[in-house]
């Protein structure tokens, strides 16, 4: 018989067999990771991909094997005996019959009683309220699930930084980490200050010690090295990089400069308008005031002033004040 070899298998084959085997593994089949990251070797697939997809179906798996066992079965509804009887024997509902018949026989007759002439009652006392009632006390929140380690390159700084904005530098999908005239800056929930080069390290170096890799087949602990760190740093001064000309205060999703608006401490005003909103880091802007924004607060020690000033005209008074503001 002629010996015919097997010819290799292909990228597009692989990526098929590998989404096969974790298809069968959430039906409940077996763990087949370290055969797949094989198979991906051969054909130049990118490991740490491979790793990620078993990851996110242990996850699944993991979950619906949490849901089935969460589900208990019913407890079957209770009968009452008389209606467990009318199953029995005709002489066990011929019996039942008679007992209930004597019973009926022996139960004594009541008449009614004499009608007594009716007394008015005193009238009641009403009942003091009942006193209050504490309040239920607030059920612990459930604390938030751990977030899953990321599994990174070591020779890809640029995807390490990518990864680290996304995780670790983002508010509601907007960006809060930039560099510019060589300078790093991040959002504080008002506005954007200053961020010492050393304290970013040291965050990188907690991003990268919390995170995973792949050596060897196997998912590790990722071992940070000072060359790891300044190389990351390297790429987040690309990747963030504003224009000189990106002068604050500017709307960053639009590039529109916003020299009327103003930083608060708990929202932003237009001064030319009166209108706020809430603070956003989409407003690039490196400076807030102190103070909250409070329009209905009054100014008395200024009031007074413009009184003895137009000694008590308000059209000029009212004149004055008008250009003073848009001023």
């Amino acid at each position: 018989m002629q010996d015919v070899s097997r010819a290799p298998l292909s990228a597009e084959e692989v990526i098929e067999l590998i989404a096969v085997h974790i298809d069968d593994y959430g039906q409940g089949g077996d763990d087949r990771e370290r055969e797949d990251i094989g198979l991906g070797q051969q054909v130049g697939l990118k490991v740490e991909l491979i790793a990620a997809q078993w990851a996110k179906a242990r996850k699944q798996r993991a979950r619906k094997e949490a849901e089935a066992a969460a589900v208990k079965p019913l407890r079957p509804q209770t009968v009452e005996a008389d209606r467990r009887d009318e199953g029995g024997s005709v002489a066990s509902r011929l019996g039942a019959a008679v007992k209930r018949s004597a019973a009926v026989k022996a139960a004594p007759s009541f008449k009614n009683p004499p009608i007594q002439p009716s007394v008015a009652e005193p009238p009641k006392t009403p009942a003091p309220p009942p006193p209050p009632q504490p309040e239920p006390a607030e059920e612990p929140k459930a604390k938030a699930k751990p977030e899953e380690p990321p599994v990174l390159n070591p020779r890809a700084p640029l995807d390490i930084a990518s990864e680290y904005v996304e995780r670790r530098c983002k508010v509601s999908e907007t960006q809060t980490l930039w560099f510019w005239q060589g300078q790093f800056w991040r959002w504080n929930e008002r506005c954007y200050e200053p961020v010492n080069v050393e304290v970013l390290r040291g965050q990188l170096y907690k991003f990268l010690d919390g995170s995973r890799m792949v050596e060897g087949g196997r998912i590790v602990k990722f071992d940070p090295r000072p060359q790891h760190v300044n190389d990351v740093i390297d790429c987040l001064k690309c990747g963030t990089a504003l224009p000189l000309e990106c002068a604050p205060p500017m709307w960053m999703d639009g590039e529109r400069r916003a020299p009327e608006i103003v930083a608060f401490a708990n929202a932003l005003v237009n001064v030319l308008t009166g209108e706020s909103q809430p603070l956003t880091p989409k407003l690039w802007v490196q400076g807030a005031l102190g103070f909250d924004w409070r329009p209905e607060a009054k100014a008395p020690t200024w009031e007074r002033f413009l009184g003895e000033v137009f000694e008590g005209d308000p059209r000029r008074r009212s004149a004055w004040s008008s250009g003073w503001a848009s001023a």
